[in-house]
Parts: C-alpha cells; structure tokens; sequence
C-alpha cells in the first residue's frame, strides 16, 4: 500500500522539488544582496546599541529589497498550490472510482485512507518546512529592522506555522470538497478559493494593523506579539483544515460506495 502510494505521487512530488528549486535559484542571490546590504551599511552594529537612531542606515537594505520583494510576494500562493497539488492524487481516485479497487483487494477503507493521508500530509509537512527556512532567511535582514519599521507584516505570511498551516487547508479543503462532489477540477478550484479567502480574510484581521508590534511611546521599549498571532492564526488555520479532514473520513467510511 505504501509502495503504491508512492507510486501515486512521484509525478506531484518532483513538480513541487521543481518548484522549490526554482524558488531557490531565486531567493539565493537577492537574499545574498541583502544579507550584503545589511552587513555593509553598519546597521547590526547600530541596532544593537541604539534601535531607533538607525533611520539613517535603513535606505541601502530597502532599496536592495524593493525589486525582488516584488516577485516574492507572489511566493504567497506556494502553501496553496501545494495543498491543491498533494490532495489531487487521492481526489483523482474519488473522481475515477479507483479506490473501489483497492477496498475489493483486502484493503480496508481506513488502511487505504489513512496511509495516503499519512504520506502526503508528511509530504506537505516537508515541504512547507523547506519553503518557510527559505523565506525566513531571505527576509531576516528586512526582520531585523524593526522596531525602526514594521517589515515584520511583510513577511508574516511567510514564517513560523503560516505557510505549514495554509498549505494543510488548501489540501484538506480539496480532499473534503473532492470526497463530497467526486470531481477533482471543482475540488482543485474550490480549495485554491477557500485557500485564498482565507488569506485575506484572516490578512485583514490579524495582520491588517501594527497590533503585531505594539510600542510604549514613553519607554521607546517594544513588546513583540509575532509569536502569539502566528500560533493564534495557525490555530484557527488548522481547525478548519481538521473539519475538512473529518469530512473527508466521514464520507469515504460511511457514504462511499
């Protein structure tokens, strides 16, 4: 079962390698600049001992991110493609009636759905790590300007259990959706749209302010709150993607036939 599931995914695996390969031929090079600009303009040095004198200091590294900030930001939409991209394979099975196959082989409905959602979700899982210690690298200079300004909202979507957490609703999304209408360009479609409402809607709720970094203006002092609506954020993120999950279970153990 496993050898066939993996057989299953090598196509939808070496697209999503492809794809952080080329993520990383680009993130490379603009990420040295950076690195470089922050390095060279005595900024560390400077925010070290006194943050908010610093202003001076923040234009090489701005300018060093303006372009290639402007082909990231698209990277926003990676966690979603992946989910839609891992989830397809079992949807195509709901689509084309395969999975009967395999229940009349010895395999029980829950062996068979629980090792494919085994392997795609430490799949994901791998993935999205990947993709998030390459952001977050690539954006540490920028990070490190604050509390002189609030890059931080920038690169929010990018760190910590964002982008693991998106991707694991755009693929429950799509597994849900695909076991309930058996068609998997509808499930590929609704999840990428469940996947992108969800970004703007919880961006304007929780990102769409400062409140991520609030400053005592009598102290100058900054009490960082990142952390606590990163988890907050992936908290929800992850609860929604578990009822997709559980929808999914439902449906293949009590409904399909």
């Amino acid at each position: 079962m496993i050898w066939i599931t993996w057989r299953q995914y090598r196509t939808e695996f070496l697209l999503v390698v492809g794809m952080l390969v080329a993520f990383a031929a680009y993130l490379i090079p603009t990420g040295l600049q950076g690195h470089d600009a922050f390095n060279s303009s005595g900024l560390g040095s400077c925010l070290s001992t006194d943050p908010f004198g610093c202003w001076d200091l923040k234009e090489p590294i701005q300018n060093a991110y303006d372009n290639s900030q402007r082909v990231t930001t698209w990277f926003i939409f990676f966690p979603g493609i992946l989910g839609v991209i891992l989830a397809t394979p079992i949807v195509f099975e709901f689509d084309r009636r395969t999975y009967r196959l395999s229940w009349t082989q010895s395999i029980s409905r829950d062996r068979w759905l629980w090792t494919k959602l085994g392997i795609a979700l430490l799949a994901l899982s791998a993935f999205a790590i990947t993709f998030t210690m390459m952001m977050t690298w690539w954006f540490s200079p920028l990070d490190r300007l604050d509390p002189i300004s609030h890059h931080h909202l920038e690169s929010f979507a990018f760190k910590g259990a964002i982008p693991l957490s998106y991707a694991a609703l755009a693929f429950a999304s799509t597994l849900g959706i695909g076991a309930l209408t058996k068609r998997s360009i509808v499930a590929a479609l609704l999840g990428l749209v469940v996947f992108v409402t969800a970004q703007i809607s919880f961006g304007a709720a929780l990102r769409g302010s400062d409140q991520t970094v609030v400053i005592d203006e009598t102290t100058r002092m900054v009490r960082d709150r990142f952390w606590e609506f990163q988890l907050i954020e992936a908290a929800i993120v992850l609860g929604i993607s578990a009822v997709f999950i559980a929808l999914a279970a439902w449906i293949v153990k009590l409904r399909m036939q």
